[in-house]
């Protein structure tokens, strides 16, 4: 009988060790977290700062993210096949629509 004891004893002890264990790995885990989230928005908010202070960058970024459309719809109609070709010349028109209404809207240098 003691030795069930003295084994139930043991086994708590285990148990307690790694119940601690888990709750100090928990809460390394919440501080890398934080962490990330902490230099997430500082580099948001530096993003945003720059952008805001230099309208070019959000032009070239515009630009870049123009090009990449026409390039997709391009490749998923006439090219891959995906889509048919009036789709595909349906949505290089709004991609253009798009394009021409921000450039209206954003500063162009």
């Amino acid at each position: 009988m003691m030795q069930l004891k003295d084994e139930f004893a043991q086994l708590k002890v285990e148990l307690d060790a790694l119940q601690s264990e888990q709750a100090q790995q928990r809460q390394n885990i919440e501080l890398r977290l934080t962490d990330c989230s902490v230099k997430i928005s500082r580099l948001s908010a530096l993003v945003s700062d720059d952008l805001r202070l230099n309208p070019s960058t959000t032009t070239a970024l515009v630009g870049l993210g123009l090009i990449l459309n026409y390039l997709s719809a391009y490749f998923i109609g006439p090219y891959i096949q995906l889509v048919p070709s009036g789709v595909c010349f349906i949505l290089l028109l709004v991609i253009t629509l798009t394009g021409f209404a921000l450039s209206i809207k954003l500063p162009l240098q």
